[in-house]
């Protein structure tokens, strides 16, 4: 996974749908507060803090989406870095891009081979495209790009700023408190995660989700008990990324394979899903068989409990281990089994459940990332489901925006 540093900044100039808005640089910082180390009113950055901190001023604007204009404004001298991102939407040959409206008649950047159910050059989906670009997350905005009849669909997301302390609007912004926005959580600090607060003393430090495709976005801050992470698909042809992005090929990025002929390691990110492989293994490949009845092997995370298979052979036919994720709480201690970083679930889960504040790819194994919640959730098997009373055993999306089968409170 790559980390790009405007991430950490907030909101630039940018347009686009979902309530994009424009944004105008603010003046430069006359004060002696800039470089000081912490960001003060009036500062979007501040040239002492850390790279890749909250707050620390970028040196370049990247969101890894094709179909946007990257621009920086500002500089670090003046406190004032801001990222601009402007969308595009004329159809023209060789920037990468297909916006909505377009197809492979007006602009080479659209496939020419969309709808046949195939991921292929210049294809960002085809058949399985995201109904939304909603990640839950209420201090990210949310903008889609390109189009599902085109298979350019994208999604972009972006940080609310620093310091935009604004009550009602469901975001606790860095450097804001109940004081100043009710969004804020008032009784964070106790351990204990309650209505409006995701993580309490078990905040990720980081978004890292072990995927060279992905760009994870930190929101929130510890002391605010509000740290979510989004990951930010990346969607633009640049070699020596590591990154094979969708739509790419060896044509316009070096990091793809000429083909998955001849390719048997189970590596993720080179667009292949060799034979034998699982999503498990291989990030490229999906999470989950669609017919378990064509599967023979006890192999756990393949959420599949064959004939024959049991706990011992195949975690997939296995309840949840007590203090494991899944595992009825009262209070974090609960939930021992999953170390310092457990959490108990008392909102909307019935008796408790027992989870890990995650990204997707660090969850125990027999469980996955639900981005909604952004929580570790027990996987099932639909044929088969092991949950206990209370939960049913539905479809839900990890932070890939893949689905699996997961143990969710019923009705």
């Amino acid at each position: 996974m790559k980390q790009y540093a405007f991430l950490l900044l907030g909101l630039g100039v940018f347009t686009g749908c979902d309530g994009d808005r424009q944004v105008t640089p603010p003046p430069p910082v006359t004060s002696t507060t800039c470089g000081n180390g912490r960001l003060d009113t009036g500062e979007t950055c501040d040239r002492a803090i850390a790279t890749s901190s909250v707050g620390a001023c970028v040196t370049a604007c990247n969101d890894g989406v094709a179909c946007t204009n990257d621009m920086k404004i500002g500089s670090a001298a003046a406190c004032n870095v801001q990222c601009a991102f402007t969308a595009i939407s004329a159809c023209q040959n060789g920037d990468g891009c297909c916006p909505s409206g377009c197809n492979g008649t007006m602009d080479n950047d659209c496939s020419m081979t969309c709808g046949n159910g195939t991921l292929e050059a210049g294809e960002t989906c085809d058949g399985d495209c995201s109904p939304s670009c909603n990640d839950n997350v209420s201090c990210t905005t949310d903008t889609a790009y390109g189009a599902a009849t085109s298979c350019s669909f994208a999604c972009g997301y972006r940080v609310v700023q620093t310091g935009s302390c604004m009550g009602g609007d469901g975001c606790c912004a860095p450097g804001c408190t109940f004081e100043n926005d009710s969004d804020c959580s008032r009784t964070c600090g106790n351990g204990t995660v309650e209505s409006g607060e995701i993580c309490d003393g078990n905040c990720p430090a980081t978004c890292e989700d072990n995927d060279r495709c992905t760009s994870g976005i930190r929101t929130g801050s510890p002391s605010a008990c509000n740290v979510a992470c989004t990951q930010q698909k990346i969607l633009t042809c640049v070699g020596g990324d590591g990154c094979c992005a969708a739509g790419c090929t060896s044509a316009n990025d070096s990091d793809c394979p000429a083909s998955c002929a001849g390719i048997s390691a189970c590596s993720g990110g080179d667009r292949c899903c060799p034979s034998g492989c699982t999503q498990a293994s291989d990030s490229d490949c999906p999470i989950g068989p669609p017919n378990c009845s064509a599967i023979s092997a006890c192999t756990g995370g393949d959420t599949c409990c064959p004939s024959g298979c049991n706990s011992a052979n195949d975690r997939d036919c296995a309840a949840p281990p007590p203090g494991g994720v899944g595992s009825p709480c009262n209070t974090t201690r609960d939930c021992s089994a999953l170390g310092s970083s457990a959490t108990c679930v008392t909102d909307g889960f019935p008796g408790g459940y027992c989870s890990l504040f995650c990204t997707s790819g660090m969850c125990p194994s027999g469980s996955e990332c639900e981005i909604q919640t952004h929580g570790c959730v027990d996987v099932c098997n639909p044929q088969s489901p092991d949950c206990r009373s209370g939960y049913i055993c539905d479809t839900r999306l990890n932070n890939f925006e893949r689905p699996f089968f997961a143990c969710v409170p019923g009705g």
